[in-house]
């Protein structure tokens, strides 16, 4: 495979190839990094080629592999990822994207219907809250192993707009993790079984969301229509308690777009990972982007052993290819895009 055959891989995750044609890429004058399918070493040693000056050829076996090129086509990715997506308009269901009687296709189920009815539409922002508004520097903070004894708190409290995923704790974690949040994740399936669907006690639910202050909370009412009524259930419970916190619906329609849009960059997941998908507003919102906690690996990069969440050890859904997403967010990070953080904060 010759130079522009690099170029037409186009930095394409675990794509195939022959033997001869893996050995070629070895010899072609590329920076090769043969890590023989270990994973953890694929993102150290990627990780040491900041900045990309010529194609990387991550060999992970025989005949698999996949480049990173030097050009510049990420750096149009996110403009074409505005076109496409329009997070200041589509992230959030407003009252202006999904007025009264529009009748609203789940992300995972679309042909269940869900009409939006006077009831639901008092639920649902006027406008978007973050339309219009472009941050200098955004923290992305996931719950991955990575973040135990990191020491970056400080360094994620820093950012303009924090981001952070399912409602992970913070107050215990906070010299790792740090405090700061505008915009947190809601799992349904976090609010159905520790909170009881908020059918009983809610008091709890409510203490608990307190250490995010004024945060957004972004639940996902219309990607299963399971998930409709407890988040429902937690925009009734702020609003009854008055609460800082805000209850925001991601949109379906975002949703879709934002995963054709990555799928055709490679990215084959059944279904995006919320992280992902907030990383994705992120790139649209905001002019520098810091990536934390975001490290699919059991071992850290110095091979030390991690657990699955800074907070707990329980495995991940099978739902997600998480080593699919981090490679792109690796990608990214080699191309100045994002900032991934992996090993401990200065």
């Amino acid at each position: 495979m010759d130079k522009m055959s690099c170029e037409r891989a186009g930095g394409e995750i675990g794509e195939k190839l022959e033997k001869d044609e893996v050995n070629t890429l070895k010899d072609s004058g590329n920076d090769c990094l043969n890590v023989a399918g270990c994973d953890v070493l694929v993102a150290r040693a990627a990780l040491a080629h900041v900045p990309l000056q010529r194609h990387l050829v991550v060999v992970l076996s025989a005949n698999t592999a996949f480049i990173i090129s030097s050009d510049n086509a990420s750096i149009n990715a996110i403009s074409q990822l505005e076109k496409c997506c329009n997070a200041t308009q589509n992230f959030i269901v407003t009252q202006v994207n999904t007025p009264l009687g529009t009748n609203l296709s789940y992300a995972t189920e679309p042909k269940r219907i869900i009409r939006i009815t006077e009831n639901i539409l008092e639920l649902i922002a006027t406008t978007n809250p973050l339309k219009d508004r472009v941050f200098k520097h955004c923290s992305v903070v996931g719950n991955a192993g990575v973040l135990t004894n990191s020491s970056c708190g400080a360094e994620i409290n820093q950012a303009d707009f924090v981001f952070r995923c399912n409602l992970a704790p913070i107050i215990d974690y906070k010299d790792d993790v740090g405090t700061k949040t505008d915009l947190v994740t809601s799992n349904p399936s976090i609010i159905i079984t520790r909170y009881k669907n908020l059918n009983f006690r809610r008091r709890p639910f409510v203490d608990y969301i307190s250490a995010y202050k004024d945060a957004f909370i972004l639940l996902s009412a219309f990607t299963f229509s399971f998930a409709t009524s407890p988040s429902f259930k937690v925009s009734y419970t702020l609003q009854d308690f008055g609460t800082k916190q805000q209850a925001i619906f991601l949109n379906p329609s975002y949703m879709k777009t934002v995963s054709q849009f990555w799928k055709a960059k490679g990215v084959k997941e059944r279904r995006l990972s919320t992280g992902f998908i907030i990383l994705s507003a992120a790139l649209e919102m905001c002019e520098e982007v810091s990536v934390y906690g975001f490290w699919p690996f059991s071992k850290g990069v110095h091979g030390n052993q991690l657990s699955n969440h800074y907070y707990d050890n329980l495995r991940p859904s099978k739902v997600h290819s998480m080593p699919n997403e981090f490679y792109k967010i690796l990608q990214l990070h080699m191309k100045g895009i994002v900032k991934l953080q992996a090993d401990e904060c200065e």
